[in-house]
């Protein structure tokens, strides 16, 4: 039985041993209900990374890859940011969104998400409420679907 002691009390000094000294250290985590982790609207690559496409995902269950290469103008105004393609638009609405333009200016973002919520926890850095994808490849694509059927 003395060992079973020895063994627990080598690991009471691996876990914190009450909720107040969590609370105290700010780890709690979210199955306290104490605090919730921001949600993650964006990724970017490591420092002097630079990556070739990005991929963009709507509220409607659809997600776009786009290449680096395919993007001409990207215009940042009002707590909008319009990326605009040749034959693809996308607009973006959050705030704080002077942080992707950086990164996408940079060649560094990955990934774009907009918030499932739809509502501003004000936790994350930024937030993304709502991505609009426009254009011509829409049109092009339902003629493909047509054309199958």
């Amino acid at each position: 039985m003395k060992k079973l002691n020895d063994d627990r009390k080598l690991l009471r000094g691996a876990f914190p041993k009450t909720v107040q000294e969590l609370k105290s250290t700010g780890n709690v985590d979210g199955a306290y209900g104490e605090r919730r982790r921001p949600t993650q609207f964006f990724a970017i690559a490591p420092h002097d990374d630079l990556v070739d496409h990005f991929k963009v995902y709507t509220t409607y269950g659809r997600y776009y890859a786009i290449k680096y290469a395919h993007l001409p103008h990207i215009v940042l105004e009002s707590g909008e940011l319009m990326i605009l393609l040749h034959d693809l638009q996308i607009l973006v609405k959050g705030r704080n969104l002077d942080v992707i333009e950086e990164h996408l200016s940079a060649n560094q973002l990955l990934m774009l998400k907009p918030s499932p919520s739809g509502k501003d926890d004000g936790l994350s850095q930024v937030y993304i409420s709502q991505i609009i994808v426009t254009g011509s490849i829409h049109e092009l694509m339902e003629d493909l679907k047509n054309e199958e059927a």
